[in-house]
């Protein structure tokens, strides 16, 4: 992981949650970029060839009704890039998992907790 410069995009709507993951975000030395979305037509095209994406932070209840769709289309559009779900509950969790995501975590986790799955997850990523 050294040296690797990465993005991250953080799916989610614009209230204290997303600032306090992009801070938590910025503070990550490999990621060089940190992309804010509340929908998925605002995530294309994102990342660069120096500092491709990488990790997908993403609130569940946004894409709550849409969530299998929503993960392929994730998915498909940046392959590399590990998806963490943040659930509210545990039907939310069940569902992400059911949807194949590749990480679910609960709201509410403590920030180095947070911070130790995003670096597996940069680490599994960059490889």
């Amino acid at each position: 992981m050294e040296g690797a410069s990465s993005s991250a995009l953080i799916l989610a709507r614009p209230d204290s949650l997303r600032e306090g993951l992009a801070a938590l975000l910025k503070a990550v030395p490999v990621i060089r970029e940190v992309y804010l979305a509340d929908g998925l037509p605002q995530v294309t095209g994102l990342g660069s060839a120096a500092a491709p994406l990488r990790l997908l932070l993403v609130d569940a209840g946004l894409l709550e009704g849409h969530l299998p769709a929503d993960l392929a289309h994730l998915s498909e559009m940046y392959p590399e890039a590990a998806c963490i779900l943040l659930t509210d509950s545990r039907e939310q969790e069940e569902a992400a998992t059911r949807a194949g995501a590749q990480a679910v975590l609960r709201k509410g986790i403590l920030a180095d907790q947070l911070l130790g799955h995003i670096n597996e997850w940069l680490s599994r990523a960059t490889g």
